[in-house]
């Protein structure tokens, strides 16, 4: 369908997503855990904060260990699925993460 050309990260996002690597099982894995999108007009104001580091402020939950109990590591939680931002008046969709899933491709 026809849409304006801002549209167009949705269709690079989608294919981001559907590109796959062969596992030791030779079945198709995603490429990528995680797709990252960021506008042409944006910028990075501090090199040293990672991608890594944002997903885990803002989407982690504490490990547990062997035994059940919180240990010092962090990981993404498994429910969260897209990590947008905002820029104090709404959703701003021209920085954002999301898992590389099925159900996220297709609601794109």
């Amino acid at each position: 369908p026809d849409r304006p050309a801002a549209w167009g990260k949705i269709r690079l996002v989608q294919q981001a997503i559907r590109a796959t690597k062969t596992s030791s099982t030779s079945l198709p894995l995603p490429a990528v855990d995680w797709v990252f999108w960021m506008d042409c007009d944006s910028y990075f104001m501090n090199f040293n904060i990672t991608l890594d580091s944002i997903l885990l402020r803002y989407a982690g939950t504490q490990s547990l260990d062997g035994t059940g109990s919180s240990s010092d590591t962090y990981e993404v939680d498994p429910s969260v699925r897209l990590l947008v931002t905002e820029d104090g008046s709404m959703l701003n969709t021209g920085v954002f993460f999301t898992r590389a899933t099925r159900t996220n491709w297709e609601m794109l």
